[in-house]
């Protein structure tokens, strides 16, 4: 079932119906690239923090969900976002105070790499 989650052929309607199965499957969807806005929206409050990462370092993420990952209670969820070169400014620049070192370190890394690139 993985593999049918992970394929770039999966219409919407079938992937939906995969996001309520077992996590390796959400998993599985939330790595892919071409994933419906609804759904990315849907697996950013999944129970599972591995799907909840997965979705904080998507390329397509919005600004809202980025909002909403950057108070994720993992910090595994608030590492990857903070890694992301998607993330709103305001929402990275809040990640630098994060109580979690390792998410704070990452946000100013990531902060140095956007400053050096404009």
């Amino acid at each position: 079932i993985e593999a049918v989650a992970a394929s770039p052929r999966l219409d919407d309607e079938l992937a939906s119906i995969l996001a309520r199965r077992e996590a390796r499957v959400r998993v599985a969807l939330a790595g892919r690239p071409a994933l419906a806005e609804p759904l990315i929206t849907q697996l950013a409050t999944d129970d599972s923090p591995l799907v909840r990462r997965l979705v904080a370092a998507r390329s397509d993420l919005s600004d809202a969900l980025a909002r909403g990952l950057a108070q994720d209670r993992d910090p595994e969820v608030r590492w990857a976002l903070a890694g992301n070169t998607r993330c709103p400014p305001g929402v990275l620049s809040g990640l630098l105070g994060d109580d979690n070192l390792g998410v704070a370190q990452r946000a100013q890394q990531l902060r140095e790499v956007l400053d050096k690139s404009q």
